[in-house]
Formats: structure tokens, C-alpha cells, sequence
């Protein structure tokens, strides 16, 4: 793989190898994380799922630029990381990938207490990683997720319609 030159080092040294985020944690670390640890802690997401531009809710957080992710998008490594992480986050929600589709899992009603209700900030979290899917070149997941989320608030109507226009938004980059 080609040396890096990124906007961020330690963020690339946190996805590519063991690096620690400046909260002393690395991937690893936060792959063990309970879903109660993972609600309360709102940095963790910027680590896992960085974008390509500064987070409007954590103006501290790391990010990359597109050169970044066009060679960390070649790593066997980062992506399959990049699988761990969008597999955790959707076990947090409740649900699970599988054949090419976003499905829930047995405890999805339980789960989606935490995050399927009006304005939640979890909705954010939504945006980002369907958002970093797409810019690590990992469309069919990202476009598997937004299907689910649009066919379940169909039958739902809890997410504002100003909320599935940036998921929408996110998945089009």
C-alpha cells in the first residue's frame, strides 16, 4: 500500500494499525464495548466512521480528505475493520447484515427504544456511518441500510422527513 500523507495521522494510525484515539482507546478496545457504553459515549463514532469533513457536533473530531479514503478504501485491513465497526453499530440498533440486506434481530424492539423515537441523536450517528460507507466505497451496505431505515419508518413515521433527506443525501455522495 502507498505511504499515507493524511489530515489526520493518528486517525489513520487508529484505523490502519493499533493507534489510540486521544481518549486513550483503539479499535480494538471499542469493538468490546457494551451497547450502554457505546450510547454514552459520543466520540467513539468519529473514530470509526470518519468523514471527509470536520463533524458538526464534535468540532474536535478527526477526519480525512478524499485522498485519504481512496487509498484507505484499498485496505484489506481498514475494510474489513470498516465491516466490524458497521456490524457493531448496527447490533447497537438492533439489527444485523446479512445477504445484501439490513434485517432485525430478535432484540430490535428492545434496541430501538433507545433510538427510534423523534429527534434522537442517534440519527446523527445514522447520518455519518451511511455517509462513511459510501466514501470507503462500500455502497451496497450503506444502500441496504437506507432501504431498511426509509421501509421501516413507512410503517413507523417517527423520523422527520428533514432527517431522511440527509440520509438520503449521505448514501448519493
Amino acid at each position: 500500500m502507498a505511504s499515507i500523507k493524511s489530515s489526520d495521522d493518528v486517525l489513520v494510525d487508529f484505523l490502519l494499525h493499533d493507534g489510540r484515539s486521544e481518549h486513550g482507546w483503539n479499535f480494538n478496545d471499542v469493538m468490546q464495548w457494551s451497547e450502554s457504553a457505546l450510547e454514552y459515549n459520543h466520540t467513539y463514532i468519529q473514530w470509526l466512521f470518519p468523514l471527509d469533513a470536520p463533524s458538526i457536533a464534535v468540532k474536535s473530531s478527526p477526519f480525512l480528505n478524499h485522498d485519504d479514503f481512496k487509498l484507505l478504501s484499498q485496505s484489506k485491513k481498514v475494510q474489513g475493520r470498516t465491516s466490524r465497526a458497521f456490524y457493531l453499530f448496527l447490533g447497537f440498533l438492533g439489527l444485523n447484515y446479512r445477504n445484501g440486506q439490513v434485517l432485525k434481530k430478535a432484540n430490535f424492539d428492545m434496541r430501538s427504544k433507545v433510538w427510534l423515537t423523534p429527534k434522537n441523536h442517534n440519527y446523527m450517528r445514522i447520518s455519518r456511518v451511511l455517509k462513511n460507507l459510501t466514501l470507503m466505497k462500500r455502497k451496497d451496505e450503506a444502500r441496504a441500510f437506507a432501504d431498511f431505515l426509509t421501509s421501516m419508518n413507512e410503517s413507523k413515521d417517527v423520523v422527520d422527513d428533514e432527517t431522511l433527506h440527509y440520509w438520503r443525501l449521505a448514501i448519493a455522495t
